[in-house]
């Protein structure tokens, strides 16, 4: 059987094929993907947990040398599934998690850190299919996040949030985040990503929680994130985004946060808000939307409104006084009208707000 180095053509040819499995889409990809596993197959190219321990030991190498030591358990001298932060799967041994969020780690993403997913040969087999956790939250990692992220196809958990991350030039979140369809958990918010959010994230169709807010991110909200039925928590707010709210989609049946605070959105609040039966937080201030509040009286359950420093008109709605659970009901700086009704939540001034209103005609006690 033959054996081909690192060096050699049939190497390269490899390193190819994955990286078109990587840009064609996901049907091509997994024939791809298959045909190069056969062809690492009969170059005789092996997968061990060696191929893990040097990828996090060049990781370990890349990190800020004065936060190392919290990384001391990554040296030969301890079994790799032993290492502080690293799971490993109970068959094989593989690392299937790395868990380093909130431990200030300086420095640049590895490339290395992307062969846990199979972008390189040395690992796709088995880590391409088994890496289902990374956390690199809460730390000071700078530099960008490759296009190859999206060979991680197994993750559940992607967590890069509160960084110093930037997108590839022009600074934009790499699209291939949609390769990663099995994603339940993103969290990016709070670094320096610009350009537009992709609509390719809508290919994530089992996605809970997504974080992509602070940011410098602009364009308008793409439809397809709108139309994820599995959401809970959407983020997309202090960034720069523009349009308004998709509004021909379907009701989020699942979506209890929707926070789009703090940014350039404008045009009227959809209708389908409405039907979004299970919302309790709704964070819309800090915008430019303008018009009546729709009919949201069947979200019985809603806890936090914030519609305030827009340029909302029409009357309050009187349907927020029977809103038993509502704890917080912001409508201050708008244009609205009338008088302000005077039952229910609207007999406590802790719980509802609505400074800044000329038109309105504070009759409360």
């Amino acid at each position: 059987m033959a054996h081909y180095t690192t060096t050699g053509a049939g190497f390269a040819t490899l390193l190819r094929l994955l990286y078109l499995g990587a840009t064609v889409g996901p049907c091509l990809c997994k024939s791809l993907f298959r045909c190069t596993l056969m062809l690492l197959d009969a170059y005789g190219f092996t997968f061990t947990d060696e191929t893990d321990r040097k990828a996090l030991l060049d990781f370990k190498s890349q990190v800020s040398e004065d936060k190392q030591d919290v990384l001391s358990s990554w040296n030969n001298s301890f079994p790799l599934c032993n290492w502080r932060g690293v799971t490993c799967g109970l068959k094989h041994k593989r690392v299937t998690g790395l868990d380093l969020g909130g431990w200030q780690l300086g420095g640049v993403i590895s490339p290395s850190i992307y062969w846990l997913g199979g972008d390189l040969p040395t690992s796709i087999t088995n880590l391409s299919t088994n890496l289902w956790k990374l956390d690199l939250g809460r730390n000071f990692i700078s530099g960008t996040i490759p296009y190859d992220i999206g060979n991680l196809i197994s993750l559940q958990k992607l967590r890069l949030d509160e960084n110093l991350l930037t997108g590839p030039l022009p600074r934009e979140l790499p699209s291939s985040l949609g390769n990663i369809t099995r994603l339940e958990q993103l969290y990016l918010s709070s670094n320096s990503f610009e350009g537009a959010v992709p609509p390719s994230l809508g290919h994530c169709k089992y996605i809970l929680y997504l974080w992509i807010g602070s940011n410098k991110l602009n364009g308008t909200i793409p439809q397809e994130i709108m139309q994820i039925q599995s959401l809970v928590y959407l983020n997309l707010s202090d960034n720069s985004l523009t349009g308004s709210l998709p509004k021909y989609i379907k009701p989020l049946e699942r979506l209890c946060t929707l926070s789009v605070e703090h940014n350039k959105l404008s045009g009227k609040l959809p209708q389908v808000l409405g039907d979004c039966l299970s919302v309790e937080n709704l964070y819309l201030q800090g915008n430019f939307f303008d018009g009546d509040i729709p009919n949201i009286k069947g979200l019985m359950g809603a806890k936090r409104l914030d519609f305030s420093n827009n340029n909302l008109f029409g009357s309050i709605p009187g349907y927020f006084a029977n809103f038993s659970h509502l704890e917080y009901l912001n409508l201050s700086i708008n244009s609205f009208e009338g008088e302000v009704p005077t039952e229910g939540k609207f007999q406590n001034a802790t719980v509802v707000t609505v400074f800044g209103n000329k038109g309105v005609e504070a009759s409360r006690n």
